[in-house]
């Protein structure tokens, strides 16, 4: 029996289970023609049964067999995923800068996510393969045409983000303190 922890992972979604997470970005990408072969594997939990509406919708939209719920996992288990993941699929329409895209772009994984939004801001600064896709009216059908593009991605680690990026920042922080700069 394969673990899933070992299986090839298409389309990796990270993140809390809430609404403004958007997940359902996910499923009902996963629903278009252009994704019909795709497995998203889901990483995170739910809030006051959020985790069970968006499997009731992913039931609902044919796509529950191509999903993978893997739950809360630890950051050493999550970059595992991205390691062998194809893309990162990050929805959420309104967060500051996606320390998860951040992670991503650490091990060179190509990301998709919406225009204007702090994971397309990290995903740019950090020069990481990936797409950002306009929200509008054709927003699910361009982002499940990106998910499948950006998965065929050269991966590129992205210099920008470390292991040790946060750790050097604080060091940084506490120099110019001392110095009263």
């Amino acid at each position: 029996m394969v673990r899933v922890e070992d299986q090839k992972v298409d389309i990796l979604c990270v993140g809390h289970i809430i609404p403004r997470k958007r997940v359902e970005v996910v499923l009902r990408a996963l629903a278009e023609p252009v994704c019909s072969e795709r497995v998203v594997h889901i990483v995170g939990e739910g809030i006051s049964g959020s985790d069970e509406r968006v499997k009731r919708l992913a039931r609902k939209l044919g796509v529950d067999e191509r999903v993978v719920w893997r739950g809360k996992l630890g950051r050493d288990e999550v970059l595992a995923a991205m390691r062998s993941a194809a893309v990162l699929a990050h929805p959420s329409g309104r967060e500051g800068a996606s320390g998860v895209v951040g992670e991503a772009a650490e091990v060179g994984l190509p990301i998709v996510c919406f225009e204007g939004t702090g994971a397309a801001s990290v995903m740019s600064a950090g020069g990481s393969p990936g797409m950002a896709v306009k929200s509008g009216r054709d927003a699910v059908r361009d982002f499940a045409n990106a998910l499948k593009e950006a998965s065929g991605l050269p991966r590129g680690v992205a210099g920008a983000w470390t292991e040790r990026r946060l750790e050097d920042l604080i060091d940084d922080i506490w120099v110019r303190a001392s110095r009263g700069s």
